[in-house]
């Protein structure tokens, strides 16, 4: 008799290989903790994952307080994970936020138009779906300055900036692996996706052809010629676009897509230590793979460094210190001044004592020391939190937004209102710390028994061994 098919969602995917490498054994404690899932979402799935499992010949028992018995063996289990990996691309059923992004991976990576119907036979989804996601790949796109157009009878493709289509595909990689696996690219430097079972097929096959290894030993490169660290999500941010950078240049789409879809628009960037090290590393990346490299790659690779934060204990403030060290990295002296300027003006309308934040103004310098060049090369500023920064704060916001003029006459260009929220949320921290004091003080009322030293006493011991009393 032939077994039933029955379809797996990503979750239940996720449960069963968790109970698959448990050795026969597993609570529903266990499985949330190794799949990420809340009890009540493992126990919801759970049916399915069962009637899945007895479909393949194994059977399973529940033991109430114990959890679950499986009767396999290691050889059962190797078999029923290999049918799980061979059948993945059939049963995998992709959320609503997957299949975009798999739609926009394929746009940003077409070497060519392609048709709705093309993108929904690769998906195995139908074309009226395809039609109704694109107004939300163009929004989508949007925040990347990046263009949707579509041709009668030739297809689909996207236009603009070729540094921002290779951030927009370092966005999707973020979104899809999710945090804990986009840090994990530096930190376990091993192919984490494929210990991810729930990313989709095309994905897959994309961060397969990226050649990370190589790239890290290009960020010491960067690292030792800028005499600083990277920051550990610009680390990996540079890891990635190196890799795409590679990829490009190996499949020669430089030579075909990028010239007849992209604006490949070369930036006029300053000359500074950045452009010197990206000089240096465009040349060395090409005498390793043979390539002739244009200047426009220079200058991405400049931006993007102007673009990255760094992670130095030796960061200073050029205007806090008389006498700065010759591996200190100096903030410049108008995002120093922009800091000065927009805490000043927002202490007159928030709290007096924000003036008097130190720690404020050098997060504020920081903060702005990167933004600026972002803003500079027309970069689009992405802060998913400003709708609940609007609903949370419109009073703090009302009153960076009233002041943000001094910024915007320092550095002659408009600051978008993404980046005024994370304004708001510097501000915010800082009020934080203020009201700390308030929010941690705790009282007591001590009733004494006529004999006042005896209270005076206790008063005293008691704020001794609990200073926040």
């Amino acid at each position: 008799m032939a077994k039933i098919q029955i379809r797996i969602n990503t979750r239940q995917r996720n449960i069963l290989y968790a109970i698959l490498n448990s050795g026969g054994h597993i609570s529903m404690k266990e499985i949330a903790e190794k799949t990420g899932l809340s009890a009540r979402i493992v126990r919801y799935n759970m049916p399915t994952v069962l009637n899945w499992l007895e479909n393949e010949g194994i059977r399973s028992e529940a033991i109430p307080g114990h959890g679950y018995e499986f009767g396999f063996t290691r050889t059962d289990a190797e078999r029923t994970l290999r049918l799980l990996n061979e059948e993945s691309d059939q049963v995998l059923n992709l959320t609503r936020d997957q299949r975009l992004r798999v739609e926009l991976l394929e746009l940003l990576t077409a070497d060519k138009p392609v048709s709705f119907q093309v993108m929904a036979d690769n998906e195995g989804i139908s074309r009226s779906t395809v039609v109704m996601d694109t107004s939300q790949i163009e929004e989508w796109l949007r925040r990347y300055q990046l263009t949707l157009v579509r041709t009668p009878n030739r297809g689909t493709y996207v236009t603009g900036s070729e540094l921002f289509r290779r951030c927009a595909l370092i966005q999707l990689i973020r979104d899809e692996a999710g945090m804990y696996n986009y840090y994990a690219v530096w930190m376990h430097r091993k192919d984490i996706f494929s210990a991810n079972r729930s990313v989709p097929r095309k994905f897959s096959a994309f961060l397969k052809e990226l050649e990370l290894n190589r790239c890290y030993q290009y960020i010491d490169f960067i690292e030792k010629g800028m005499g600083m660290r990277l920051a550990l999500f610009s680390r990996v941010e540079m890891v990635l676009y190196l890799a795409i950078f590679l990829n490009c240049l190996r499949d020669g789409q430089g030579r075909k897509a990028k010239e007849l879809f992209f604006d490949r628009h070369a930036f006029d960037v300053e000359e500074g230590i950045e452009t010197e090290i990206a000089r240096a590393l465009v040349n060395r990346i090409g005498r390793d793979h043979g390539f002739e490299i244009a200047d426009s790659e220079r200058n991405f690779m400049a931006v993007m460094l102007l673009f990255s934060k760094w992670d130095n204990e030796d960061v200073i403030l050029s205007e806090r210190k008389e006498y700065p060290g010759e591996n200190s990295f100096l903030i410049s002296h108008e995002a120093v001044n922009c800091a000065d300027l927009i805490t000043a003006a927002c202490a007159n309308q928030i709290h007096p004592l924000l003036q008097t934040d130190e720690e404020l103004v050098m997060n504020l310098a920081r903060h702005f020391h990167t933004v600026f060049h972002q803003i500079q090369y027309g970069y689009p500023i992405i802060n998913e939190d400003l709708p609940l920064i609007l609903k949370e704060y419109p009073e703090i916001f009302r009153s960076v937004n009233s002041e943000i003029s001094l910024i915007e006459d320092q550095i002659h260009s408009k600051i978008p209102p993404e980046e005024i929220g994370y304004i708001v949320m510097y501000m915010v921290s800082a009020l934080n710390r203020l009201q700390t004091e308030k929010h941690f003080r705790i009282s007591v009322v001590i009733l004494g028994d006529g004999i006042r030293t005896k209270s005076i006493f206790l008063k005293d011991r008691l704020q001794l061994f609990f200073p926040t009393m």
